[in-house]
């Protein structure tokens, strides 16, 4: 499972996954809200092709995405990322090795 569509995401070290794993009462006002929301469109939407989402959408009106994950679900995001964010930031300071090499000088 890809978690990160791109090594250089921006906001990898915002994500509180202590605070995440409690719910939506760690998160009072509706802009801290919005860190679960976008934690759940960015990583756990993953756990579900997007053939499986548009599918389940279609076939049951007035459901949203929210309705389809599950605990689980969410867990294992967040198990996903606590245990291998060693080898994230590894792949990301390959990445940026390999850009550096890769890069001319022009004068």
């Amino acid at each position: 499972m890809c978690l990160h569509e791109k090594t250089d995401d921006k906001n990898r070290d915002d994500i509180d996954l202590d605070k995440l794993k409690y719910g939506l009462q760690e998160f009072p006002s509706n802009e801290d809200k919005e860190v679960v929301y976008s934690f759940l469109t960015k990583y756990v939407r993953k756990t579900h092709s997007d053939c499986e989402i548009k599918r389940e959408l279609k076939n049951n009106e007035g459901m949203s995405f929210v309705d389809m994950i599950t605990p689980s679900d969410i867990a294992f995001v967040i198990s996903v990322i606590k245990n291998s964010r060693h080898v994230w930031d590894q792949t990301i300071r390959m990445t940026g090795l390999q850009t550096e090499k890769n890069e001319t000088v022009v004068y």
